[in-house]
């Protein structure tokens, strides 16, 4: 949670802009919505901090739970570690960068890691911090030319005949890594940027939205190596219901999505028809 950090006299926030907030891992009782735990991670400074989208907040990433520690993640305001009790274990607020929209993307957990991109204005790469330190275990670069770097997509992990695959899209590339050392292991090239919505797995395709200015639909064959945009992208469509921002789904071979006029479609995952 993002809270206002200056209040008047009152106890409301101040009317001065900009606001300052204290960025918070709050716990809430799941029967009777009562606060068991409000803990303060990180400040933001409202006189410096980057703007956001209109259609974003302060805290968007969703927190992370392990069974044993809870991940709350601030995209380029930083990322800390806290126990059940509400204990701060760690806290990294080294990897700064200018967002342009805010903070996006959450994390994922995986090999011990905790993974998230970190595309911004002037920076494309993915990055992993230990989940028991928060230090830096390696950084990816995505090593694509793009206008327009920044993008907002959440990890899906994909285990594949035995070994397992990080896919993240950033602006004009999809890349799958290696999550214990950020080596790519395949990539998909397109046209698109401020990617959001996150990957996923159906019928043995991995689908993607490539967002902004018109999405395309791209179903991947996830088998290859190297730059597989020519040999493995088994369909593609840019219908109008592509959605800009929501997640896809899947089930018994389809894949369903609203885009954000708010039009709900469904095409066959392995032909790309629309069914309706």
């Amino acid at each position: 949670a993002a809270i206002p950090s200056e209040r008047n006299s009152a106890g409301n926030p101040t009317d001065d802009d900009p606001v300052s907030y204290d960025l918070s891992l709050l716990a809430v009782h799941a029967t009777t919505g009562s606060l068991q735990l409000q803990t303060k991670l990180l400040h933001q400074d409202g006189a410096t901090a980057a703007a956001i989208h209109k259609k974003n907040s302060h805290a968007s990433p969703t927190p992370v739970f392990d069974g044993q520690n809870i991940y709350a993640h601030f995209g380029h305001q930083g990322t800390a570690c806290v126990n059940l009790q509400g204990e701060v274990l760690w806290r990294n607020d080294s990897l700064g960068y200018a967002p342009v929209h805010g903070n996006g993307g959450s994390p994922v957990i995986v090999e011990g890691l905790l993974i998230f991109s970190r595309d911004g204005k002037d920076i494309s790469e993915v990055t992993a911090l230990d989940k028991t330190t928060g230090e830096i275990v390696w950084q990816s670069q995505r090593n694509v030319e793009v206008d327009k770097r920044f993008s907002f997509c959440t990890p899906t992990v994909l285990e594949l005949n035995g070994k397992i695959q990080l896919i993240l899209p950033g602006s004009n590339v999809v890349q799958s890594l290696e999550p214990k050392t950020g080596k790519e292991i395949w990539r998909v090239r397109y046209e698109g940027y401020s990617v959001i919505p996150k990957p996923i797995y159906e019928s043995g395709l991995l689908f993607i939205s490539t967002s902004y200015d018109r999405p395309k639909l791209l179903a991947i064959d996830p088998t290859g190596r190297g730059d597989v945009t020519d040999t493995h992208v088994r369909w593609s469509t840019q219908s109008a219901n592509i959605p800009h921002t929501p997640s896809l789904i899947g089930w018994d071979g389809k894949v369903a999505m609203v885009s954000d006029r708010g039009i709900a479609a469904c095409y066959d995952a392995l032909s790309g028809e629309e069914i309706w």
